[in-house]
C-alpha cells in the first residue's frame, strides 16, 4: 500500500522539513519590529505551522477507513505537539539568539489541536 499511495507522504514530509528548516534559523535572522510583538506574529506563525503539520500528513490516511483515520489524527496532533517540544529543546541548545518557550509550546500545540479538529470535521 505504501508503494501505490508512496505520493500522499510528500506533502507531510516537505512541510516537516521546512518547519525544521524556519525554526533553526538563528534569532537574528528574523525582522526585530515592534509591532510583530503587539499583535504576536510569532505565536500565529507556530499555530499556522503546526496546523498544516497534521493538515498535510493527514493526506497519508485518504485511503483509509475512518476508525483507521481517526486513530491516525490523534497520533498525528500528539506527534505534532512532540515535534513542537523538541524544536524548542533544540532551539533551546544548538540555535544561537532562539531560546526554549513555553509560549510556543502553547502555540504549537494549538496549531495541532486545530489541525486535528479540521481533519476530523472533515471526516464526517
Amino acid at each position: 500500500m505504501i508503494k501505490k499511495y508512496w505520493y500522499s507522504y510528500w506533502p507531510g514530509l516537505l512541510w516537516t522539513i521546512a518547519i525544521f528548516i524556519l525554526l533553526i534559523l538563528p534569532g537574528s535572522s528574523f525582522p526585530k519590529k515592534k509591532w510583530f510583538g503587539e499583535i504576536y506574529l510569532d505565536k500565529w506563525i507556530h499555530i499556522f505551522l503546526f496546523a498544516s503539520f497534521v493538515i498535510l500528513w493527514s493526506l497519508v490516511a485518504k485511503h483509509q477507513s475512518v476508525s483507521k483515520k481517526k486513530n491516525l489524527l490523534l497520533k498525528l496532533m500528539i506527534a505534532g505537539i512532540l515535534f513542537g517540544v523538541m524544536m524548542e529543546v533544540i532551539q533551546h541548545f544548538w540555535v544561537p539568539s532562539r531560546s526554549f518557550e513555553v509560549k510556543d509550546i502553547m502555540a504549537d500545540g494549538a496549531g495541532a489541536f486545530i489541525g486535528w479538529l479540521y481533519c476530523k470535521r472533515k471526516l464526517k
